[in-house]
C-alpha cells in the first residue's frame, strides 16, 4: 500500500477494484457464507490471476495482492468454503477446479475430463504466490458509538431508496449489494440499526454472533420485534439476508471496530 500502510488492518474511502473485492470476500466469510459465487465479468482481473509475463514485469515485492487463484483451493480444503466461478477467459483454474461445466447451445455439459487433460498437456508457467498461512479472523466487534443516529435532537434511521440508508446525518451507501430486491428489505435493515442503538446491542459481540442473534430474533419473534410496536407488523418490512445486514454495517462511514 502507499506510504507503507499495513494491509492486514486499514480502512480507506478510495479502495482499488482488487482491494474492494478482497474485502468483499472476507466480509462474506465473516458473515458466515459457505459458498462464493464470482462472475469473471465483474471481477478485478489482478485479484483473480496474474500470469507469468505480468509476474516477470511486476515482482511479488512490488505487488502485495495474492491472486484468488492461489487461495481458492485452500479456502475449500482448510476452511470448507466452496467457490463457483463463471468465467471464459482463464484456463489456469483448470488445475485446481473440481468440476468444469461448459454451456453449449444454452445447455450445461460436464467437460471436467477434457479440462484436466488440457491442463496436463499445456502446463501453466505462472509462479505460485500463496500466503504462508491463510489468515482469516472473524472476531471483529463494531463499537456502540458507530451508530450515530441523531439528526439534531431526533434519532433518525431511514431508507432512502433500495441501496441507501440515512443514519442521523450520514448516508450509508451500499449500491453493489445486488441481492437486495425490494425497498422493504432496506427499511428492515434501517429498523435493525435503530433497534441496536436503542437497545445498546452493538459492541457486545462479534459481527458473526450479532448476525446470528438478529436472525434468531427474526425467526422467533418476527420482523415486528425490531419496531416500536412489536406486536403489530407495519406491513412495509421484508426480511433481508444476514449478508446484506453485514454489508450495511461494513459500509458505515462512522464505524468503529476492534478485535475481540
Amino acid at each position: 500500500m502507499p506510504l507503507k500502510q499495513d494491509t492486514t488492518h486499514f480502512s480507506t474511502e478510495n479502495a482499488s477494484g482488487s482491494t474492494s473485492q478482497a474485502a468483499n470476500v472476507v466480509e462474506a466469510l465473516e458473515a458466515g457464507a459457505s459458498t462464493l459465487l464470482l462472475d469473471e465479468d465483474t471481477c478485478a482481473t489482478n485479484f483473480m490471476i496474474r500470469d507469468m509475463r505480468m509476474q516477470q514485469l511486476v515482482s511479488k515485492a512490488q505487488e502485495p495482492i495474492i491472486p484468488f487463484i492461489e487461495n481458492v483451493g485452500r479456502l475449500r480444503d482448510e476452511l470448507g468454503i466452496s467457490t463457483i466461478l463463471v468465467m471464459g477467459g482463464s484456463g489456469d483454474y483448470f488445475d485446481i477446479c473440481d468440476h468444469v461445466i461448459m454451456m453449449e447451445n444454452f445447455l450445461p455439459k460436464d467437460v471436467t475430463k477434457a479440462a484436466k487433460e488440457i491442463a496436463v498437456a499445456y502446463p501453466q508457467q505462472r509462479q505460485r504466490q500463496e500466503d504462508e498461512k491463510l489468515a482469516f479472523s472473524s472476531n471483529r466487534v463494531f463499537k456502540q458509538q458507530s451508530l450515530k443516529v441523531f439528526k439534531g435532537k431526533r434519532a433518525k434511521v431511514q431508507a432512502k431508496g433500495l441501496t441507501t440508508i440515512l443514519m442521523g446525518q450520514t448516508n450509508i451507501s451500499f449500491s453493489e449489494t445486488e441481492q437486495l430486491v425490494d425497498l422493504s428489505q432496506t427499511r428492515m435493515i434501517a429498523q435493525i440499526l435503530l433497534y441496536m442503538y436503542q437497545n445498546n446491542e452493538l459492541g457486545q459481540q462479534t459481527l458473526h454472533d450479532l448476525l446470528d442473534e438478529i436472525e434468531t430474533q427474526m425467526d422467533a419473534k418476527g420482523l415486528a420485534s425490531f419496531t416500536p410496536h412489536p406486536h403489530q407488523h407495519p406491513g412495509d418490512l421484508a426480511r433481508p439476508r444476514r449478508y446484506e445486514i453485514a454489508a450495511v454495517l461494513n459500509r458505515m462511514r462512522t464505524a468503529k471496530v476492534e478485535q475481540k
